[in-house]
């Protein structure tokens, strides 16, 4: 593959997922989407994202998302604005990892919405082995972490439905 070549998602249907999750949100899909597609994860404490290409996103599009001394290259792959959908993967994957991917896909529900989110990886022979406690480490890390923060930003606004 050359560099700046675009990936298609042919290359990621060996990905092995280490977590994927529905959650309903509260706000309706559009409101959702829209802060989705920005990508800059502001409901996210300690990341800042630099889009390296310009507006409009979409495939192809690269950003550089910066947790501390951290800074992981993404490139999407996949991005539908009429089926609200978005994949990338990392040009800098995790050592042990051919590819590392996520992907986000928005449904309505009523006045709410549904995110399927998925992430996976194409490991590599080294860490075959340890992909369940990989597994159990990346949900623990989504579900106390990234989810909590996308449903705090997305908050249910009737009282006692389940998020």
């Amino acid at each position: 593959m050359t560099d700046g070549e675009i990936r298609s998602a042919d290359d990621f249907r060996s990905a092995v997922s280490l977590y994927e999750d529905t959650i309903r949100l509260g706000a309706d899909a559009d409101e959702v989407w829209a802060e989705l597609s920005a990508g800059d994860h502001r409901f996210l404490p300690g990341v800042s994202v630099d889009w390296v290409t310009t507006p409009p996103h979409g495939v192809g599009t690269l950003r550089v998302m910066n947790f501390g001394p951290v800074h992981l290259r993404c490139r999407y792959y996949a991005w539908d604005e009429s089926s609200r959908s978005k994949a990338l993967y990392l040009e800098n994957p995790p050592l042990g990892t051919h590819e590392l991917i996520e992907e986000f896909h928005l449904t309505p529900d009523g006045s709410e919405s549904l995110l399927k989110y998925r992430i996976a990886i194409i490991p590599r022979r080294m860490i075959r082995p340890i992909l369940p406690l990989l597994s159990a480490y990346v949900r623990f890390v989504m579900r106390s972490w990234h989810l909590r923060f996308i449903k705090r930003r997305f908050q249910n606004p009737a009282p006692g439905i389940a998020c």
